[in-house]
């Protein structure tokens, strides 16, 4: 009876492992701005940087007194910011984005799929760069916005520093 009871499983761990392993695994690519030309003044960034489509979306590298910034990363003004994929209609899952701004700035984060609003989520910023992890709820989006606000409800700047997608 044992010899029977380890048979079945063993059997039973190796089906587990073939199923583990034939399980399909997205790939999760990671878009940063560290590779976006070097300058000292607000540019947009490029149609297509990191396949994707950057509405009112600047950066700059190094201030007006010539010291580098945060290695690259965007300071957006503060109006709403729109990102969608380059490809028009082409869905991405943005799983999070790493982010900044002055203590109590809320950045509110909208997606969209072809037009239709899948959800919203707010997230009060600090000033060291922080992951924020966005709902899987959302899925698929072909676009999200981007508005930051002060705690008076002011439009706000924030510096983004990198988008993981599915």
């Amino acid at each position: 009876m044992k010899a029977k009871s380890k048979s079945v499983g063993t059997a039973t761990l190796m089906f587990a492992a073939l199923v583990s392993f034939s399980l399909p695994i997205a790939a999760q690519s990671t878009i940063d701005f560290l590779s976006l030309p070097q300058t000292n003044r607000y540019l947009p960034i490029p149609a297509g940087y990191g396949g994707m489509s950057w509405g009112n979306l600047n950066y700059i590298t190094t201030s007006l007194n010539g010291n580098p910034t945060n290695s690259g990363a965007p300071v957006f003004n503060s109006s709403a910011q729109t990102i969608s994929a380059a490809s028009p209609g082409q869905a991405f899952q943005l799983v999070s984005l790493t982010a900044s701004g002055q203590n109590s700035f809320v950045l509110t984060v909208h997606g969209y799929n072809q037009g239709v609003h899948v959800g919203s989520r707010m997230y009060v910023l600090s000033p060291t760069p922080t992951v924020l992890n966005i709902p899987q709820s959302w899925g698929n989006v072909t676009s999200i916005t981007l508005v930051c606000w002060t705690h008076f409800g002011n439009p706000a700047p924030y510096m983004l520093y990198r988008l993981a997608l599915n």
